[in-house]
C-alpha cells in the first residue's frame, strides 16, 4: 500500500515538473516574440525620393513613428500579425503586414483626388491655400454637367465676380466682365489657352477643357502686364494619362425652343385697333371693309414665322494613353446648333492632339495641335 502511495506521489511531482518546464518555455517564447524592431524607407512612388516626416502607425494601437529626413524609420512591433499604416500629406495611405520581415520598404503614390486643390496661376501651378490673389476655378466635371456651346457659357453662374451676358445668337461669344467695367475702351478679359495668350473661347471645344481658372484682381498685371487689367481667364486642356489606351465617346442631341412668345394681334384685331386710334384723335375712321389691295389676304403671324424648334447636337471622341516616358491625347468633336430664329445657325468641327515626352527627370517636351 505504501509503495503505491509513493508511486502516486512521484507521478504528481513529475507532472508538476513537466508543467513548470512547459510554462517556462512558453514564457521564453512569448518574450522572444513580444517586441522586435522593424526598419525601412518610405519613398515617393514616382520619383523614388524619401518622404521626410511620413508617419507610421501600428494598426489598432497607439504606437507610431515618424520618418527622418531621408524617409527612413524604425519602430517596435509585437508579433508577426502586426499591420503598419504608412501615410503622408498628399499621398494615398498604405498598409503592410510585418510577417517575418525585419525590413519593410514602402512606395507611396500621389492622391489624385487632391489635384482639384491645385490651381493655375499664370507662371505655373500652386496650391489654392497658398494663392493670395482672387481666383475662381471651374473643373471639367462642372463643364460636363452643362449643355453649352462654348467655354464662356460654362463659366456662367460658376464663378463669383464674373458676369457673363449671352448675346443670344449661336456662335456669338458671350460678353464677359470680371468685377465690372475697368477701362474706357476694351473691357474684355485676356484669354490664355495652354499658356498662349490671345485665344478665343468660342474656338475651343468645351469637351477638351480640363479646368478654367479666372484671375480676378490687379495682381495679374504682374504676370501679363496691362493686358491683364480686365482679368485673365486661363484655360487648361486635357492631357494624356499613363495607362492603357482609353477611348471616350460623348454625344447628345436636343431640341431648343423659345421659352415665351407674345400674344400678337391678327389682321382684323389690328385694323380695329387702328380705327380706335383714328377715332380718339378726331380723325375720320376708315371704313370696316377697307380695300387692302395686295394685302387683303395677308394674315401672317411673323413671330411664328421667325421662331422654330431648333436642333442642337454635340459629339466627341477622345483617345488617350501612354507610359511613364510618353503620353498622348487625340480627340475630335462636331457641334451644331440651329438657332431658334431663322438664319442664326452655328457649326464647329474641332480636332485636338497633344503629346508629352519625358527626356529625363528635368526635361520634358511636347506639342499641342488645335484645328477648329
Amino acid at each position: 500500500m505504501s509503495n503505491k502511495f509513493e508511486e502516486i506521489v512521484n507521478r504528481i511531482f513529475m507532472v508538476r515538473r513537466l508543467l513548470s518546464f512547459f510554462s517556462a518555455f512558453a514564457v521564453i517564447s512569448v518574450c522572444a516574440f513580444a517586441q522586435r524592431t522593424v526598419t525601412g524607407t518610405i519613398t515617393d512612388g514616382d520619383t523614388g525620393e524619401g518622404l521626410p516626416g511620413a508617419t507610421i502607425l501600428i494598426k489598432g494601437a497607439t504606437e507610431g513613428a515618424v520618418a527622418d529626413a531621408q524617409g527612413q524609420y524604425r519602430i517596435e512591433v509585437s508579433g508577426e500579425n502586426a499591420v503598419l499604416v504608412f501615410s503622408f500629406v498628399g499621398y494615398d495611405s498604405q498598409e503592410a503586414t510585418v510577417g517575418s520581415r525585419s525590413v519593410v520598404d514602402v512606395d507611396l503614390l500621389l492622391d489624385t483626388e487632391t489635384l482639384e486643390d491645385v490651381v493655375v496661376i499664370g507662371y505655373g501651378t500652386q496650391e489654392r491655400r497658398k494663392v493670395t490673389g482672387a481666383v475662381a476655378s471651374v473643373s471639367s466635371e462642372d463643364i460636363s454637367r452643362q449643355v453649352v456651346g462654348n467655354a464662356a457659357q460654362a463659366i456662367q453662374g460658376q464663378a463669383a465676380g464674373v458676369n457673363i451676358t449671352n448675346i443670344g445668337a449661336p456662335g456669338e461669344e458671350p460678353l464677359i466682365r470680371i468685377r465690372g467695367i475697368g477701362t474706357i475702351n476694351n473691357n474684355n478679359p485676356l484669354i490664355v489657352i495652354d499658356g498662349i495668350p490671345g485665344g478665343d473661347l468660342n474656338s475651343i471645344n468645351p469637351n477638351d477643357i480640363e479646368s478654367i481658372e479666372v484671375l480676378k484682381d490687379a495682381s495679374t498685371a504682374a504676370i501679363y502686364g496691362s493686358r491683364g487689367g480686365n482679368g485673365v481667364i486661363l484655360v487648361t486642356t486635357k492631357k494624356g494619362q499613363t495607362g492603357k489606351p482609353q477611348i471616350s465617346v460623348d454625344s447628345y442631341v436636343g431640341v431648343q425652343s423659345a421659352w415665351r412668345q407674345l400674344d400678337l394681334l391678327n389682321r382684323e384685331q389690328y385694323l380695329d385697333y387702328a380705327r380706335d386710334l383714328f377715332g380718339n384723335v378726331g380723325e375720320d375712321v376708315p371704313p370696316r371693309h377697307l380695300d387692302l389691295g395686295e394685302f387683303a389676304n395677308v394674315d401672317t403671324d411673323w413671330q411664328d414665322a421667325m421662331f422654330r424648334n431648333a436642333l442642337i447636337t454635340d459629339n466627341n471622341v477622345t483617345i488617350s494613353g501612354g507610359n511613364e516616358n510618353a503620353t498622348y491625347l487625340v480627340g475630335g468633336g462636331y457641334f451644331k446648333q440651329d438657332g431658334i430664329m431663322l438664319g442664326t445657325d452655328f457649326e464647329r468641327i474641332s480636332f485636338r492632339a497633344n503629346s508629352e515626352y519625358k527626356i529625363n527627370d528635368r526635361i520634358k517636351v511636347g506639342q499641342v495641335l488645335t484645328i477648329a
